[in-house]
């Protein structure tokens, strides 16, 4: 089933993502710039969740990017994302089935932004993933932070290793110390401690 999620007008005027640039200098640098005005790695990707692969991978289907400062229409453009903050359980541990349920719960079928940090070896996008708090309630102004809520639900480790924001690791504490989702368990084995061991196993494992 396809779904049509629209957001109030005005919705990207409040995401904390920087300014955006008036459609005329956005016209000028691209005379100036031609075919390298986009460049090829968008700063942000706004579209809707079109498939959720585990708790921290997902495609989207873009209706439009960010690219050196200019909003582009892009209808029907798949990104495979990867969270920059967090890592959820793998699909063979304990934890891997709730944690991509949860997250396909959350947001299969909605509209997102994502903040690309960079794309990675696999071809994916790495980048911050919000969603938009229709009761205007969440974090930043009433865009929602999704990592935040993986964390703070237990369905994922905050990703210290590649992120050190602060409120991400307070998340983690309280949903260690409520034994949420995934701390249950008194001693659940972090994926990437699990990646390694079926690495050193068979070498056919690496960061997902």
């Amino acid at each position: 089933m396809r779904f049509s999620i629209r957001f109030p007008n005005g919705w990207l005027n409040r995401l904390p993502l920087g300014r955006k640039i008036p459609g005329s200098a956005c016209l000028v640098l691209g005379l100036l710039m031609g075919s390298f005005a986009w460049g090829e790695l968008p700063e942000i990707i706004s579209g809707l969740v079109s498939a959720v692969h585990d708790g921290d991978t997902i495609t989207v289907m873009s209706e439009k990017t960010l690219r050196e400062g200019c909003w582009k229409e892009e209808r029907g453009q798949e990104y495979r994302i990867r969270f920059q903050a967090v890592d959820a359980p793998e699909q063979g541990q304990s934890g891997g089935w709730e944690s991509k349920w949860f997250l396909t719960c959350l947001i299969g079928g909605e509209m997102v932004s994502v903040k690309v940090e960079k794309k990675d070896k696999f071809g994916r996008y790495v980048g911050r993933i919000f969603l938009e708090n229709a009761d205007g309630t969440g974090a930043a102004e009433g865009v929602w932070d999704v990592e935040k809520e993986m964390i703070l639900q237990g369905h994922a480790w905050h990703y210290s290793y590649f992120n050190q924001e602060t409120e991400l690791a307070g998340a983690e504490k309280v949903a260690r110390r409520e034994k949420r989702g995934l701390w249950e368990d008194e001693c659940p084995t972090p994926p990437w401690k699990y990646r390694a061991a079926m690495k050193k196993r068979d070498g056919a494992v690496s960061r997902q």
